[in-house]
């Protein structure tokens, strides 16, 4: 028989790969719909308080000052800017707003009291099982870091005080909001000083610094020649501040020459440290560049604004033009009867300075237009009591003046460029932005006084264009209405003046009675403010 056929294996079975792993799990997700956020002080859902300045928030975050048009786009602020954070809110103890990691403190930083977001963790699914315990963590928590604020703008401010040829009530209020911001710690005032000729300016300057607490600030007063006292006397809210309010100084026979008290303040300080607010005549600070050496500092005033300024806010002329028929006054000078001595003194004076500020300080102007459309003040009938001056001053121009008053209040031409000089120029701050693809000069020509911005090359100067009128008005209103930090000195000297009124010689006659509501004495302890 044949051979049997040989054997062969079988083949063996195909190889299966084994399973694949199950996909993991998609971690939970960290952060809830925006429609969980929720205020924990108010109870109603949002993340931004709103006050009358705007929506607060930290400084450690990326915006500082948001306003939000509603609920919204303030959810879309925070969920963008805030990403790290779970919780902000106001510490009554700290006074200051901090972030928050479930119960424990994460940071703090400096800010306005506020509640701007809170994290609120869904709730878990039905039927889910509880979150395991988390272990305490290994090593201690840094410790907390102190808050920390910018530092104070050093700043000298540069008025006509509603005296002059372009009086008006602006000044008094650009004076009142850097009181209102020094007590806030944005600003320190270093000097305050009158580039027109009426004496009386001087004495409201003082008023205001003695109803805020601070009488050691330097106040100074132009003493050159050029400026006459021809023309239209000043405003009536001048007289009648002087006469309801008391102040250590009356007139500008008190105080030594504006370019003195401005040498001594600029020696004194750190360089490039100082900014100057300019909202009047320019006259002062065409003598201090052109001031030689003295006492204070062996530089010529050249080279000490070169030093020592690093920003220089103009409130003078329009932009990007004047116009052929049209000059502003603090540029001119020439409006309320000043005769031509005066107006060629002014004019001159602003051509100058526009032309011979070092390249080194960084200027700005703010136009008429711009300032024109903000109206601030008329709130103060409101929210400040009689016996502040700064009401006042706005009352009485609002019921004598017969002239500028509108809804609102008055146009705030000098407020808002000392608002500029303090928190620089930002949209959510002062309603500003600064103007682009206008690099070039500005030019002010020395007989008119009319201004036309010459495009050129990027230099030092640059102007800046109105964005927003309400969130400028509204700032500027705010710090109006801010109640002011009463000082120990303040309350010391009424002290002393009501007991020396007490004790009067009969030979002078008794002590006067309390008088109206216009005075300080005798209603400090039932004023707001």
């Amino acid at each position: 028989p044949p051979p049997p056929p040989p054997h062969t294996p079988p083949p063996p079975p195909p190889h299966t790969p084994p399973p694949p792993p199950p996909p993991p799990t998609p971690p939970p997700p960290t952060r809830p719909p925006p429609g969980l956020w929720h205020d924990p002080i108010e109870g109603s859902d949002g993340c931004c308080r709103t006050d009358a300045v705007g929506v607060s928030t930290p400084h450690a975050s990326t915006f500082t000052r948001a306003w939000a048009a509603g609920l919204e786009e303030c959810k879309g602020r925070c969920l963008t800017n805030l990403q790290t954070c779970t919780a902000i809110g106001y510490n009554r103890v700290s006074q200051a707003c901090e972030v928050h990691t479930s119960p424990a403190v994460a940071h703090t930083a400096a800010g306005t009291p506020c509640t701007c977001l809170l994290f609120k963790t869904a709730p878990p699914p039905p039927g889910a099982p509880p979150p395991p315990p988390t272990s305490p963590p290994s090593t201690p928590p840094p410790p907390l870091q102190p808050p920390t604020s910018p530092p104070a703008v050093r700043l000298i401010l540069d008025t006509d005080m509603g005296c002059g040829a372009c009086r008006d009530v602006d000044d008094v209020v650009a004076l009142c909001a850097l009181h209102a911001l020094a007590d806030n710690g944005e600003v320190e005032l270093l000097a305050v000083v009158q580039d027109s000729a009426p004496p009386a300016g001087a004495g409201v300057i003082s008023v205001v610094n003695h109803f805020y607490g601070r009488d050691h600030i330097p106040i100074g007063a132009y003493k050159g020649s050029g400026l006459t006292l021809a023309g239209e006397p000043p405003l009536t809210f001048v007289d009648s501040v002087l006469k309801a309010f008391p102040s250590p100084i009356r007139n500008a026979s008190q105080v030594p020459d504006a370019v003195d008290v401005y040498r001594r303040v600029l020696a004194a300080s750190p360089p490039r440290s100082v900014t100057i607010a300019s909202v009047g005549l320019l006259t002062n600070l065409e003598l201090l560049l052109r001031s030689g050496p003295d006492a204070h500092s062996p530089l010529d005033g050249y080279a000490l604004v070169a030093e020592k300024v690093a920003l220089l806010s103009i409130m003078a002329g329009d932009y990007p033009t004047s116009g052929p028929r049209f000059a502003e006054c603090n540029a001119c000078g020439c409006f309320n009867g000043a005769d031509a001595v005066s107006r060629a003194t002014a004019a001159a004076a602003s051509s100058f300075v526009a032309a011979n500020v070092p390249p080194s300080v960084r200027t700005i102007y703010l136009g008429f237009r711009d300032g024109d459309v903000v109206r601030t003040g008329a709130v103060m009938e409101l929210c400040a009591a009689p016996a502040n001056p700064c009401r006042h001053a706005l009352m009485d121009f609002r019921d004598r003046a017969g002239w500028g008053w509108g809804p609102g209040g008055r146009s705030s031409y000098d407020p808002l460029a000392a608002l500029l000089a303090v928190r620089g120029v930002s949209r959510e701050g002062v309603g500003l932005s600064e103007c682009t693809q206008c690099d070039g000069v500005n030019s002010i020509d020395p007989k008119s006084g009319k201004n036309e911005w010459l495009p050129g090359r990027r230099s030092n100067q640059s102007y800046v264009e109105l964005t927003d009128r309400m969130r400028a008005q509204e700032a500027i209103d705010a710090l109006l209405c801010q109640p002011r930090r009463r000082r120990r000195r303040q309350l010391r000297w009424v002290s002393q003046v009501s007991r020396r009124q007490e004790t009067r010689s009969p030979r002078r006659g008794p002590a006067p009675q309390a008088r109206a509501p216009t005075g300080l004495l005798g209603r400090c302890s039932r004023s707001r403010h």
